[in-house]
């Protein structure tokens, strides 16, 4: 079951033990960094701290326990290095290195990260000096490079 965790007034991290999402609440719209696994539901706990406002949603990659969620949403931003990676039923918007999203006070940019998977992106708020990087970047724990489409070189 996905806890919300509350980081500041418009930011919580939304957690399932296995793996952590970004929900970032603006005056007009909320934007959604990665979705976790199926079996989280995280779409009910989304569309509850919204609090009605539209979700937009944004990948860091095209690995399952980060999609998994997506069929709550229906369309996704992702590199398309990814796309392959997903449910062709979902509508897919193109990320890019140095494509910027924002939301309320926040301004992402996004940083191409290729190699756990071909299309990683990372986002980040120079402001905050905040970095969301996906598996690409992780603490106290090793970053699983299996499958055919890692690259450790990268």
């Amino acid at each position: 079951m996905v806890q919300a965790k509350q980081y500041r007034e418009d930011l919580y991290f939304l957690e399932d033990e296995r793996v952590r999402q970004f929900l970032f609440l603006g005056p007009q719209e909320a934007l959604l960094l990665d979705t976790g696994f199926p079996d989280s539901h995280i779409g009910r706990l989304v569309e509850e701290l919204a609090g009605g406002r539209p979700v937009r949603v944004a990948m860091t990659h095209g690995d399952p326990d980060h999609t998994g969620g997506l069929g709550a949403f229906g369309e996704c931003w992702m590199h398309r290095g990814d796309w392959p990676m997903v449910d062709s039923g979902l509508q897919l918007h193109p990320l890019a290195e140095g494509d910027v999203l924002t939301c309320g006070g926040w301004r992402l940019e996004v940083i191409e990260i290729p190699g756990h998977t071909p299309g990683s992106v990372a986002f980040f708020d120079p402001a905050r000096r905040l970095l969301f990087p996906g598996d690409s970047v992780q603490q106290g724990g090793p970053i699983y490079l299996f499958g055919s489409h890692r690259n450790l070189d990268r």
